[in-house]
Protein backbone atom coordinates (compact mmCIF):
# COMPACT_ATOMS: atom_id res chain seq x y z
CA UNK A 1 0.00 0.00 0.00
CA UNK A 2 2.53 2.41 0.59
CA UNK A 3 4.18 1.85 -2.66
CA UNK A 4 1.22 2.99 -4.36
CA UNK A 5 1.00 5.83 -2.42
CA UNK A 6 4.41 6.82 -3.17
CA UNK A 7 3.73 6.24 -6.68
CA UNK A 8 0.66 7.99 -6.72
CA UNK A 9 2.60 10.93 -5.36
CA UNK A 10 5.15 11.02 -7.42
CA UNK A 11 2.60 11.05 -10.80
CA UNK A 12 0.87 14.18 -9.20
CA UNK A 13 4.45 15.72 -8.38
CA UNK A 14 5.10 15.07 -12.17
CA UNK A 15 1.83 16.71 -13.65
CA UNK A 16 2.24 19.91 -11.31
CA UNK A 17 5.69 20.70 -12.46
CA UNK A 18 4.40 19.65 -16.41
CA UNK A 19 1.10 22.19 -15.67
CA UNK A 20 3.73 24.97 -14.06
CA UNK A 21 6.45 24.46 -17.43
CA UNK A 22 3.60 24.47 -19.64
CA UNK A 23 1.83 27.89 -18.45
CA UNK A 24 5.05 29.49 -18.25
CA UNK A 25 5.88 28.82 -21.51
CA UNK A 26 2.54 29.81 -22.43
CA UNK A 27 3.70 33.19 -21.56
CA UNK A 28 1.44 33.41 -18.12
CA UNK A 29 3.97 35.52 -15.88
CA UNK A 30 5.32 34.91 -12.84
CA UNK A 31 3.60 38.01 -11.32
CA UNK A 32 -0.03 37.12 -12.49
CA UNK A 33 -0.14 33.06 -10.43
CA UNK A 34 2.37 33.77 -7.89
CA UNK A 35 4.36 30.51 -8.82
CA UNK A 36 7.97 30.90 -9.85
CA UNK A 37 9.43 27.89 -12.68
CA UNK A 38 13.57 27.57 -12.31
CA UNK A 39 14.44 27.68 -15.75
CA UNK A 40 18.33 26.24 -15.81
CA UNK A 41 21.06 26.34 -18.83
CA UNK A 42 22.52 29.06 -21.23
CA UNK A 43 18.69 29.92 -22.03
CA UNK A 44 18.40 31.34 -18.21
CA UNK A 45 21.05 34.38 -19.11
CA UNK A 46 19.70 37.32 -19.64
CA UNK A 47 19.46 38.80 -22.70
CA UNK A 48 22.37 41.09 -22.33
CA UNK A 49 24.88 38.28 -21.85
CA UNK A 50 23.30 36.49 -24.76
CA UNK A 51 24.28 39.61 -26.99
CA UNK A 52 27.81 39.85 -25.03
CA UNK A 53 28.19 35.96 -25.80
CA UNK A 54 27.30 36.26 -29.31
CA UNK A 55 29.59 39.47 -29.62
CA UNK A 56 32.48 38.15 -28.70
CA UNK A 57 32.00 34.60 -29.68
CA UNK A 58 29.99 33.86 -32.89
CA UNK A 59 29.68 30.43 -32.56
CA UNK A 60 27.72 31.13 -29.26
CA UNK A 61 24.71 31.54 -31.30
CA UNK A 62 24.50 27.46 -32.02
CA UNK A 63 24.46 26.59 -28.16
CA UNK A 64 21.67 29.20 -27.81
CA UNK A 65 19.46 27.96 -30.70
CA UNK A 66 20.23 24.27 -29.13
CA UNK A 67 18.84 25.62 -26.10
CA UNK A 68 15.52 26.73 -27.76
CA UNK A 69 15.00 24.25 -30.15
CA UNK A 70 15.09 22.19 -26.52
CA UNK A 71 12.88 23.94 -24.69
CA UNK A 72 10.16 24.66 -27.89
CA UNK A 73 10.41 20.57 -27.71
CA UNK A 74 10.04 20.06 -24.19
CA UNK A 75 7.16 22.47 -24.18
CA UNK A 76 5.32 20.91 -27.19
CA UNK A 77 6.05 17.44 -25.74
CA UNK A 78 4.63 18.66 -22.56
CA UNK A 79 1.21 20.42 -23.87
CA UNK A 80 -2.01 19.39 -23.03
CA UNK A 81 -3.55 16.52 -25.30
CA UNK A 82 -5.32 18.38 -28.17
CA UNK A 83 -3.15 21.66 -27.65
CA UNK A 84 -0.55 22.86 -29.88
CA UNK A 85 -1.26 19.44 -32.13
CA UNK A 86 0.58 19.19 -35.70
CA UNK A 87 2.61 22.37 -34.33
CA UNK A 88 5.81 22.64 -36.75
CA UNK A 89 8.90 24.43 -34.99
CA UNK A 90 10.88 24.61 -37.81
CA UNK A 91 7.95 25.77 -40.74
CA UNK A 92 9.35 27.32 -43.81
CA UNK A 93 7.47 30.71 -42.66
CA UNK A 94 9.87 30.95 -40.06
CA UNK A 95 12.82 29.07 -40.51
CA UNK A 96 15.90 28.24 -38.57
CA UNK A 97 17.55 31.53 -39.95
CA UNK A 98 14.41 33.53 -39.33
CA UNK A 99 14.37 32.49 -35.69
CA UNK A 100 17.68 32.96 -35.01
CA UNK A 101 16.96 36.94 -36.52
CA UNK A 102 13.76 36.92 -34.27
CA UNK A 103 15.50 35.64 -31.05
CA UNK A 104 18.83 38.76 -31.49
CA UNK A 105 15.91 41.32 -32.35
CA UNK A 106 14.19 40.08 -28.98
CA UNK A 107 17.16 40.29 -27.12
CA UNK A 108 18.67 43.78 -28.23
CA UNK A 109 15.03 45.36 -27.71
CA UNK A 110 14.82 43.90 -24.36
CA UNK A 111 18.31 43.68 -22.84
CA UNK A 112 17.36 43.40 -19.08
CA UNK A 113 14.78 39.95 -20.07
CA UNK A 114 16.08 36.99 -19.58
CA UNK A 115 16.51 34.87 -23.25
CA UNK A 116 13.71 32.47 -22.29
CA UNK A 117 11.58 34.99 -22.36
CA UNK A 118 12.17 35.81 -26.00
CA UNK A 119 12.19 31.45 -26.76
CA UNK A 120 8.79 31.48 -25.00
CA UNK A 121 8.07 34.97 -27.67
CA UNK A 122 9.22 32.99 -30.18
CA UNK A 123 7.10 29.86 -29.29
CA UNK A 124 3.85 32.00 -29.08
CA UNK A 125 4.61 33.09 -32.88
CA UNK A 126 4.90 29.90 -33.89
CA UNK A 127 1.74 28.88 -32.21
CA UNK A 128 0.07 31.69 -34.38
CA UNK A 129 -2.20 30.64 -37.65
CA UNK A 130 0.27 31.47 -41.12
CA UNK A 131 -0.89 34.76 -41.76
Amino acid sequence: MAQFAASRFAICASIFLSICFIQKAAGQSQSSNNYYVKIVGIGAQTCNIFNQDIQSNGQMIRDYVAWAQGFMSGALMRAPEGKDVGLDLLPERLNLDAQVEFLKQYCRDHRDRAFSDAVIDLYRILQAPPS
